[in-house]
């Protein structure tokens, strides 16, 4: 097992891309910059986002913060018919959907618990 200097020695011997801000953020004041600027090139996204954010525009290009499964996924899809995904959880379905919304991708979203 590391311990901990071990692990933060690793952490930053990974660089980052270029352009990536290594600002700190007023409310995670106990991050590290770096850790929040890897947060910020992994997703396009800020730290202490709200569920209702989306990556920056142009992190979008490079698909920034998508899994392989969730880009698999979007190369699959037809869009010119209706097809069925399937997720285990309520919060994969909702994930999922924002993604595709975001995407252009029209959809309807089911889960055990659903407003009617």
């Amino acid at each position: 097992q590391l311990d901990g200097k071990m692990w933060h020695s690793l952490f930053l011997s990974f660089d980052l891309p270029q352009g990536v801000s290594r600002r700190a953020h007023e409310k995670l004041w106990a991050v590290p910059r770096d850790v929040l600027a890897h947060i910020r090139a992994a997703t396009g996204m800020e730290a202490y986002c709200k569920r209702s954010d989306h990556p920056h525009p142009s992190s979008a290009l490079t698909n920034a913060g998508r899994s392989s499964k969730i880009l698999a996924l979007l190369r699959d899809l037809p869009l010119d018919e209706r097809s069925v995904v399937f997720t285990g959880t309520r919060e994969g379905v909702l994930h999922l959907q924002a993604i595709l919304d975001y995407d252009g991708v029209g959809c309807r979203a089911l889960f055990v618990g659903q407003d009617s």
